[in-house]
């Protein structure tokens, strides 16, 4: 009888092999604890794609399980772990990850130093050589204002530009973000920086929004890439990255940098977010130009062009010195000094945003508030996304207790700079005070990343003294007493 049993149990075993593997892998989605599946799947994508995803999106990782694994969470990470990012499985999660806020002429500063200095000097050298061309890459590109950007600004800055070859490149991890690139029809949010001249001169009015014009949507190519997994392709003249890499894992940020170090011409221009840096600091060379940074290769020089007179003048070049010896005086706490080169610097250009919010620390460290409010008011009058001057803001509305207008300031703030680290600090404690530990440590996570760039000793901002390493070890306290 046991002889029978065992032989009759063999011959299962051997025919219904396939129910013992599936209530094996049963067994093990029961045992097995959920935060190993979001290693796992954490794992994996920083692998793929590169982006560091945090204890903060388990719940986004309990969503992607439960909606796409159907059941099997091992064979659902198995599928992702043999594709690749251009996978369905894969798209799913990348549309679940990616942020597409962006808009039409983000970020003034760098459009001007694009307008004014960096492609006037490509296409000055161009027009000298005979060789009229044009390489250009927006890298995470969204859904395609950036690229469409840059195709209106060398509409007007090229009479001629039928003559041109323009290579106008933009790309994205995100298939969704770039069927609706293509598309190029947006919504009255996309224009919120630009005027309605612009909208009415190179949009038509469709339903649902606003189709950029023919002749500029045939300017720019999209194409689905992963910064990991790609070979460059030379020579860009120019390559904007912004608020791309301050998502990546520090590997695979040093991974896109050296993709862009390898597709950039000689003499090309690299321009990041103004919240991110380069990491690989010998491999490039660092320009500021009205306050604004961009990089070429080292040992580069960068196309160069004869800037306005009020730029080239002695005397602009002497309050670019006065402003910066006044940044390094507020960090250095010597506040008497910044307070007269501040003056100097307002005397000879009374509407110079930088120069109000200095003074505005000044008068907050001298604990003269409705000067400092003023000061502030005149700062965000010229440039309503300076992050810097609402988290000044949102620190005199906490200094005075009134923590419902320092929590406006500092949402201000992070809207203008998402990774603003003493913003993202500050709004850590501002949530741990409402007693949600949740949303605290997300806010000082944020910061962590925000300054995992830099040195221990760099300062983290312009209006304050405070020094990564300073800052990182507040944080590392406070997530430690959190979590």
């Amino acid at each position: 009888m046991w002889r029978d049993d065992c032989q009759f149990f063999a011959r299962f075993l051997c025919y219904n092999r396939h129910i013992i593997d599936e209530l094996y892998r049963c067994y093990l989605v029961i045992t097995q604890p959920s935060s190993s599946y979001h290693n796992q799947l954490a794992s994996l994508i920083e692998a793929q794609i590169g982006i560091a995803v945090m204890s903060k999106l388990q719940h986004v990782f309990n969503d992607l399980l439960a909606a796409h694994a159907k059941g099997d969470v091992l064979a659902y990470l198995q599928r992702l772990s043999v594709t690749t990012y251009a996978d369905p499985d894969w798209q799913t999660v990348i549309q679940t990850l990616t942020i597409g806020e962006t808009y039409f002429m983000r970020e003034k500063a760098h459009f001007d130093v694009l307008r004014h200095h960096i492609l006037p000097a490509i296409i000055q050298k161009r027009r000298e050589s005979g060789n009229l061309y044009l390489n250009i890459w927006s890298a995470g590109c969204a859904t395609g204002e950036e690229a469409y950007s840059l195709a209106i600004l060398l509409h007007e800055l090229l009479p001629d530009i039928d003559q041109w070859h323009i290579h106008l490149l933009g790309t994205d991890l995100n298939a969704q973000f770039l069927s609706w690139a293509r598309l190029g029809v947006y919504r009255e949010w996309a224009f919120r920086q630009v005027d309605d001249t612009f909208k009415n001169t190179y949009f038509d009015r469709v339903i649902g929004g606003w189709r950029i014009k023919p002749f500029l949507l045939e300017r720019v190519t999209f194409r689905l890439i992963n910064l990991l997994d790609t070979t460059p392709t030379p020579q860009y003249d120019l390559i904007l990255c912004r608020n791309v890499l301050l998502y990546f894992n520090a590997t695979s940020a040093q991974q896109a940098e050296t993709l862009f170090h390898q597709a950039l011409a000689p003499d090309g221009v690299l321009i990041l977010g103004h919240s991110e840096t380069i990491r690989n600091r010998q491999a490039w060379t660092y320009h500021l130009y009205n306050d604004t940074l961009f990089y070429t290769k080292a040992g580069a020089r960068p196309h160069s062009v004869a800037p306005p007179d009020d730029e080239k003048s002695p005397t602009r070049l002497l309050l670019q010195s006065v402003y910066e010896q006044a940044v390094n005086a507020i960090q250095t706490e010597q506040h008497i000094q910044a307070e007269t080169l501040i003056g100097e610097l307002l005397t000879a250009e009374p509407h110079n945003p930088g120069g109000h919010l200095l003074l505005a620390v000044v008068y907050a460290n001298q604990k003269k508030v409705p000067e400092a409010h003023f000061q502030l008011d005149l700062a965000l009058d010229y440039n309503p996304l300076m992050a810097d001057a609402h988290y000044v803001r949102a620190m005199l509305h906490w200094e005075a207790g009134e923590m419902d207008e320092a929590g406006e300031s500092l949402r201000s703030a992070l809207y203008s700079q998402r990774n603003h680290p003493l913003a993202s600090w500050m709004m850590g404690d501002y949530f741990a005070k409402l007693n949600k530990p949740d949303r605290a440590v997300h806010h000082w996570q944020n910061a962590q990343r925000a300054i995992k760039p830099l040195l221990p000793e760099c300062p983290v901002c312009v209006v304050s003294p405070m020094l990564a390493g300073q800052l990182g070890e507040i944080l590392a306290e406070k997530l430690k007493n959190a979590l």
